[in-house]
């Protein structure tokens, strides 16, 4: 989902690869019940929806881009303890 703009549903499955047309409705559906996204429906035929993050929504991308960078940045040394523990008996 774009910080700055919106999306349509399909743009959005194509980002986030293996997700399920139900998964990533069903998650839309959450987010727009907690108020981070907002659903807009335009009455075209066909019906065109376009998600875009509220306010509050758009609050969260700093976090999730602090936790990704650190995700990234210790990655290897948490497969790498994986891995120890996991032939460890």
């Amino acid at each position: 989902m774009s910080e700055t703009g919106s999306i349509r549903f399909n743009q959005l499955g194509k980002l986030i690869p293996d997700i399920s047309t139900k998964v990533l409705s069903n998650t839309l559906r959450t987010l727009e019940a907690d108020d981070l996204v907002k659903r807009t429906v335009f009455p075209e035929v066909p019906i065109r929806v376009e998600y875009e993050l509220t306010e509050i929504g758009k609050s969260l991308v700093p976090i999730i881009v602090s936790l990704t960078e650190w995700a990234q940045k210790n990655m290897k040394s948490i497969m790498m303890h994986r891995k120890k523990s996991a032939t460890v008996p």
